[in-house]
């Protein structure tokens, strides 16, 4: 493969949280995370409304709802501390190009340019909203769907990567 597959996006607000929003969704960390929110919320709100009707107002049974409701609005506390994150990001808004050869990755923005190995990565997780290419299970890099010109580069990467990563994985 001469010619190597391109893919340019702008770096937004809306693609970091896209990025989170999958990696969270189908990392081995974010289904546990989830997991204990959706059994830990709804027990502590139930514990806690139990306690004020037998107790009455118990600072006990206060707490318990008042965590409980807390964990259930945990993701909209995430995607607030998402938002201020980026607004410090050197890198906001920021146009964000990946070229893919047969032997290595380069990514480049406005302030950067970075090679990589394709060894340096150790998993690319396909999604219907772009790919998250990972070093290691908690660093990702993301490339959205819409950063490929023509649906042949996205298929030209699938195959590229799926050639030169160990771990390629397609989710619905």
């Amino acid at each position: 493969m001469d010619n190597p597959v391109i893919a340019n996006f702008r770096w937004s607000a809306d693609e970091l949280l896209t990025a989170q929003r999958v990696h969270m969704r189908h990392s081995r960390l974010g289904r546990k995370i989830r997991r204990g929110i959706w059994t830990s919320a709804p027990l502590a709100i139930v514990f806690g409304v139990v306690t004020l009707l037998i107790r009455g107002f118990h600072p006990v049974g206060l707490f318990f709802v008042i965590m409980g409701t807390a964990l259930l609005m945990s993701p909209l506390f995430a995607r607030r501390v998402t938002l201020k994150h980026y607004a410090r990001r050197p890198d906001r808004d920021m146009l964000v190009g990946w070229e893919f050869r047969r032997d290595h990755i380069i990514t480049r923005t406005e302030a950067s340019c970075a090679t990589l190995e394709w060894r340096m990565i150790s998993r690319v997780l396909q999604t219907a909203q772009g790919f998250l290419l990972y070093p290691n299970d908690q660093v990702f890099h993301w490339v959205p769907i819409h950063a490929f010109r023509a649906v042949a580069d996205k298929e030209a990467f699938v195959e590229l990567a799926k050639s030169r990563v160990q771990h390629f994985d397609h989710v619905a």
